[in-house]
């Protein structure tokens, strides 16, 4: 069994020593035709992602923010230049399987992010819940998908985001073997920097400023902070 230690998180004065506040964004702007009603309340208007991105910039101390992106929708690389105009780094995971299709980003449009000095990271295949997957098409999602995507990027892939956000103790234990360096998932809260397992906190279509900084400032009540601390606990172990 995976060793796993249950904490409570820290106080508030030692975060900024430690911690990482983890964005988790989909898609910027319109979303295009054809895009699944359920994916909708996960884009954010362009003025409502510039309005965060200033925010953040502005925001007075706290942990580290990170601006993370999932599914490699088309509008990652206005996202990109957003970020890149304002001096800021993301990390853009991208699903392998849909690169070029209708909605989602091209060939050449994850060299250009790369070029834009952004991080380019992998979302397995073919957005499917790892947990009901068997051991072949998991590793087609980890492996072959890693492969693929490093050919188009032309360097080494060494960072993932779990599709849906969803694994239990078989995902986990597959993960833990294999060399991904950092593997995000969507559990809430702060992350710690030297964590290969991160938290994420995801920014809806209804959030705005105000919402970015709460979640960067960690303003939980104390039974939310409890359950989210064993919550990781209880998937890796029972499920």
């Amino acid at each position: 069994m995976l060793g796993v230690s249950v904490t409570i998180d820290p106080p508030t004065s030692s975060k900024a020593n430690i911690s990482q506040a983890v964005l988790m964004f989909h898609g910027v702007g319109v979303p295009g035709p054809g895009l699944p009603q359920d994916e909708l309340p996960y884009w954010v208007s362009e003025t409502a992602f510039d309005t965060i991105i200033g925010a953040v910039q502005a925001h007075d101390g706290g942990p580290e923010v990170v601006w993370t992106f999932d599914d490699g929708n088309a509008s990652d690389v206005l996202a990109a230049e957003k970020l890149a105009a304002a001096g800021l780094v993301g990390k853009f995971y991208v699903l392998s399987g849909r690169i070029g299709k209708a909605g989602y980003l091209s060939t050449a449009n994850i060299r250009a992010i790369d070029a834009m000095g952004m991080e380019i990271g992998l979302h397995g295949q073919d957005h499917i819940d790892w947990r009901h997957a068997d051991d072949a098409v998991l590793s087609a999602e980890l492996v072959d998908a890693r492969d693929a995507l490093a050919d188009v990027v032309g360097k080494a892939i060494t960072t993932l985001a779990i599709p849906f956000g969803a694994y239990n103790r078989r995902v986990m234990r597959r993960l833990a073997r294999s060399d991904f360096k950092r593997i995000y998932t969507s559990d809430t809260g702060l992350a710690r920097r030297h964590d290969r397992f991160a938290r994420r906190n995801p920014v809806m279509a209804w959030h705005g400023a105000t919402d970015v900084e709460a979640i960067i400032d960690d303003e939980v009540s104390l039974a939310r902070r409890v359950r989210r601390s064993i919550a990781p606990f209880i998937k890796r172990t029972f499920r």
